[in-house]
């Protein structure tokens, strides 16, 4: 126990019942130490740590002036009269209210002492003792020993002193508390029958009985259930007297204004002011008096001073019993970087209740009032013995601080009995706290000692380093000086840096007008460029048309020519087929058909084989039977439609081309004399005489591929290279590009050139050959065996990219058409993104990027795009849209980023695409929507029970795309003709919108007749 409680006040209307036995013991004590009754403790605390003070505040914040015996003594002896007769009044004496004044006639011997109204304070010559002392030397010895004494007993002695008589006499108001108390016990007790009041009203009337006789009660009854919550606050103050406290200069200080108050209002957030608790029970003056109490009585002001000394104190306490009673915890938190002060001061300073629930914190509470505020470090270790593992498994990084400052209480979870229990079960030694106490100050002292010295020490070289402040002085007037001339030179160096950079601005002025010339003219040439594209694309068409005539006339008059001989035209069936002899190339023009003998199996791998390769345009070195062989399955399985053949010849072509370019110089020469097209091969002699014509072509040829060829270089390409004459016809785009010479309907293409002589004929003659092999498509599908293989190799058609790169359709669809559009002609998946777009004015990622790529291949430009995302996206500003949106849509269309020209998906990419989550709208609704959502959908487009249950069996059998199909025939019942499977969104809409075209062009025709 601590010293917490009051002195007891007097009271003359009380009888007490005194011993005469104790008396003797009493007068003994003061004639050994001195009479405590006669001074403040707080006055008496401050005159034993610091001796040379005169002046010390008490409690009620009086000054109290105090002489000691250093002050009266010589070196020659004094009795005990001497010390009696000079007797020292204060200055300032302090008056009490008289009901705080004793009776002078139970204590006849201390009428001196008591403080009256009218009668000065009479004290003791000596604050420490009253023996007699010879020479100042064994005064000053013996108060040193009795200041240590008092130090290492004082706990004893206010137990000894206080505990039977300080709550015998109460103040009137005091009396009133306790009086108050009794009866809020007495309607609390009809209410909760469960506990002890009894125990509690015992409590109450005699805290002091209670204290002395049945403490081990009482700390049961603080373990099981604490003080009772209706009484809590009233029995705070009977235990620290609260009522005792003299309040006029309260009063007086409410009717002024403190300098504080704005960091109380700052505080007043972090104390709990919207608990029920802190609102409505103690009265402001009550809970004032009691703060009081603990900020000096239980000497909790410490914790918020400047220096906070008891804070320290309690840490250097805390620390040495936690080393000693669980060293292997101590030692992994110091190997951690952890110390008591990053976690206990915050639990010291709050008295835990930062992170503690309000009920602990009650609980706490009632600890600190009855035990004193070394229960503080006891509730500390307590919390640290109960959460030993834990912390053991825990790092710095690990969150270790975090846990001890906020978690530490988790354990406890909601049971405050076993944390009250586990609090009692640690024993801490009372003296062993006071010796520590006394280590902390000896620490602190020897601290200020070195502080001083230090003082010293910084005196000394203050005097040193203003003696070099004198010397340092002396040259700084020449640095002065020489600072003058280098500012000189820093203004004349700013005035050119100004002149430089009025020139490097005019400098730069002039190179934005180069730039924005140089840019008008780079659009310029570009436009110039475009134009000129396009000139050679029509002049290129033109020529081609004119080619396909000549080549018609000619065979239609071979044909009459033939007819009118008798003949007949000659067809070659392949018949004497010899692949060695009639095809010695890796180079083939197909021109026969292998009659050859292979499997079923080598029927279908090899044309899948090479179908691979066309995709990839990757040369395989296949050999010549399996590449013939594949060549004619291919022709087969893609010359049902012109989009097919048209894919077929431009991947062949492709890679023919490929191939061809491959083989070496003869090997060119002799597979073209082995096709014999009819092309003549100028002799030395014949490109003598036309030598300079050549020359002059072949220049512009060799421009076309390198910067600027020198006149050696030309006429060197004119020596090495072999020229043919062929019709000018067969080479359109070297005539139009003029890179060959033209004489008499003659073009004289150079070998390195003969590809695209060598394309164009092999492209006309596969557009003919896929043409007849069309026609006998019927009778070869007759073959059961050959038509599923047919059909499997036409799937893997790409199909039309729906791309404006190379469908006409850019421009051809407006922004104010897409709803109607898409309404009427869409797929169900690009429908389901409109209805998603215009519901939420929005689209994500995904959904933007297959919606806007669809409507790019329905044919709306890029500007009429902008124009539509805009007015979608109505919630968003046009800043936000311009930052955000617009970028993307011009990336889609190859204007930004890496300039591509994306196409849009196909079935097959959106099928194999992420599923939608929540809130996005892509993808395919028979592959990614549910059961019951798809069913939905096509009740809402009026599709029949029977289709509606057709389509459901495609999507359970994974058949998505037949499903898209069926969708297409039961929503377009007006098409009486089969159509191929859906490949494409796109593919979908082409075939609406043209569907619904020829319904109106007949209803129109119709229209017509009746009306003539």
């Amino acid at each position: 126990m601590t010293d917490l409680y009051d002195l007891p006040l007097y009271q003359p209307d009380i009888e007490y019942d005194i011993d005469s036995s104790d008396d003797d013991e009493e007068e003994e004590e003061v004639n050994d130490k001195f009479e405590m009754a006669q001074y403040d403790l707080d006055v008496v605390d401050e005159a034993l740590l610091n001796p040379h003070n005169k002046e010390f505040m008490d409690h009620f914040g009086f000054k109290i002036q105090v002489k000691t015996d250093d002050e009266g003594s010589s070196d020659e002896d004094t009795s005990d009269e001497e010390q009696e007769s000079n007797e020292h009044t204060p200055e300032s004496v302090p008056e009490m209210p008289e009901d705080n004044a004793k009776d002078t006639s139970l204590y006849p011997e201390e009428e001196e002492a008591v403080i009256g109204q009218d009668k000065p304070i009479k004290r003791p010559t000596s604050v420490v003792s009253n023996v007699d002392m010879s020479r100042p030397s064994q005064t000053l010895e013996q108060r040193r020993i009795s200041r240590q004494s008092m130090v290492q007993n004082r706990s004893s002695l206010v137990i000894k002193k206080f505990f039977h008589h300080n709550h015998k006499y109460d103040s009137e108001r005091q009396t009133l508390l306790k009086q108050e108390a009794l009866d809020l016990l007495s309607t609390c007790k009809e209410k909760e029958k469960a506990v002890d009041w009894d125990f509690w009203i015992l409590v109450i009337s005699n805290f002091g009985d209670v204290i002395e006789n049945q403490l081990n009660e009482l700390r049961n009854h603080l373990v099981k259930g604490g003080i009772p919550s209706s009484i809590r606050g009233h029995v705070w103050q009977i235990i620290c007297k609260s009522r005792d406290l003299d309040l006029i200069e309260y009063s007086e200080l409410l009717k002024k204004t403190s300098p504080f108050e704005k960091q109380i209002q700052r505080d007043l957030t972090r104390t709990f002011p919207n608990h029920p608790y802190f609102m409505n029970e103690l009265p402001e003056v009550d809970a004032f008096s009691v703060l009081v109490k603990l900020m000096g009585k239980y000497d909790l002001r410490g914790h918020f001073t400047l220096k906070m000394e008891t804070l320290h104190q309690h840490l250097y306490q805390f620390d040495n019993l936690f080393q000693q009673s669980l060293p292997v915890i101590h030692r992994h938190m110091e190997q951690e970087a952890v110390s008591p002060s990053m976690y206990a001061s915050q639990w010291f300073i709050s008295l835990f209740s930062h992170h503690c629930p309000i009920e602990f914190s009650f609980r706490i509470m009632d600890l600190l009032f009855i035990e004193g505020p070394q229960i503080l470090v006891q509730i500390a270790l307590a919390l640290i013995v109960r959460n030993q593992d834990h912390i053991l498994t825990l790092k710095f990084d690990n969150a270790l601080v975090e846990f001890l400052t906020e978690h530490i209480f988790d354990i406890f979870e909601e049971d405050t009995d076993g944390f009250i229990k586990q609090v009692y079960d640690i024993e801490l030694p009372m003296k062993f706290l006071e010796r520590l106490a006394q280590q902390y100050t000896e620490q602190v002292q020897f601290g200020d000692t070195r502080s001083t010295s230090g003082e010293e020490q910084l005196r000394r070289i203050n005097g040193q380093l203003s003696e070099h402040i004198r010397t340092v002085e002396g040259s700084l007037s020449t640095l002065r000086i020489e600072n003058k001339e280098l500012t000189d030179q820093i203004i004349n160096s700013k005035m050119e840096i100004a002149r430089v950079t009025d020139e490097k601005e005019h400098i730069r002025h002039q190179l934005a007008q180069l730039k924005a010339a140089y840019e008008k003219q780079v659009e310029e040439n570009r436009q110039l460029a475009e134009r000129n594209v396009y000139l050679v694309n029509q002049l290129t068409d033109t020529e081609s048309i004119l080619i396909q005539m000549k080549v018609d006339v000619a065979e239609k008059e071979a044909a009459a020519e033939a007819a009118v001989n008798g003949q007949s035209v000659y067809v070659d069936n392949g018949r004497d087929y010899n692949l060695q002899s009639d095809y010695p190339f890796r180079l083939n023009f197909y021109l026969k058909p292998p009659p050859a003998d292979i499997t079923i199996e080598e029927f279908e791998e090899f044309a899948l084989d090479r179908l691979q390769a066309i995709l990839q345009e990757q040369i395989a070195f296949m050999k010549k039977k399996e590449d013939h062989i594949s060549h004619f399955v291919l022709r087969m399985a893609y010359c049902r439609s012109e989009d097919l053949r048209d894919w077929f010849v431009r991947q062949e072509t492709t890679l023919f081309k490929f191939r061809f370019e491959q083989e070496p110089m003869e090997e060119k020469k002799a597979f073209l004399q082995k096709l014999n097209l009819n092309w003549k091969m100028l002799s030395e002699e014949e490109k003598e005489n036309i030598r300079e014509e050549l020359e002059i072509c072949c220049q512009a040829l060799l421009r076309s591929k390198s910067d600027n060829p020198t006149l050696a270089m030309i006429e060197q390409f004119v020596n090495m290279e072999t020229f043919f004459e062929v019709d000018f016809e067969k080479v359109p785009n070297l005539v139009g590009n003029r890179l060959v010479y033209l004489r008499q309907g003659k073009a004289y293409v150079p070998m390195s050139e003969q590809v695209n002589i060598v394309m164009n004929e092999y492209q006309d003659y596969l557009y003919k050959s896929l043409e007849s092999t069309a026609k006998l498509l019927p009778r070869i599908e007759e073959d059961d065996r050959l038509k599923p293989i047919l059909l499997n190799v036409e799937k893997q058609y790409v199909g039309k990219s729906y791309n404006s790169a190379d469908v006409d359709y850019s421009g051809s669809v407006t922004a104010n058409e897409v709803d109607t559009l898409v309404k009427r002609h869409a797929p169900l998946c690009m429908r389901h993104l409109h209805d998603g777009l215009r519901t939420n004015k929005h689209l994500r990622h995904e959904g933007r990027l297959q919606y806007g790529l669809f409507l790019k291949g329905i044919g709306l430009s890029v500007e009429e795009a902008l124009v539509f995302w805009r007015r979608a996206f109505s919630d968003i500003t046009d800043d936000k849209f311009q930052k955000n949106y617009a970028y993307n849509v011009r990336y889609n269309y190859g204007l930004e980023g890496r300039r591509v020209n994306y196409n849009p998906y196909s079935c097959t990419k959106i099928i194999s695409g992420t599923a939608p989550g929540t809130g996005e709208y892509h993808g395919c609704p028979f592959r990614h929507g549910s059961d019951k959502s798809l069913e939905a959908k096509l009740f809402k487009d009026q599709i029949s029970r029977s289709h509606i249950d057709e389509i459901l069996d495609l999507v359970r059998s994974k058949h998505y795309q037949l499903a898209c199909t069926r969708y297409f025939e039961a929503t377009h019942l007006e098409n009486k003709e089969k159509i191929d499977p859906i490949e494409h969104p796109n593919q979908y809409y082409e075939l609406s919108k043209k569907l619904a075209e020829n319904n109106n062009n007949n209803n129109h025709s119709e229209a017509m007749e009746i009306d003539g």
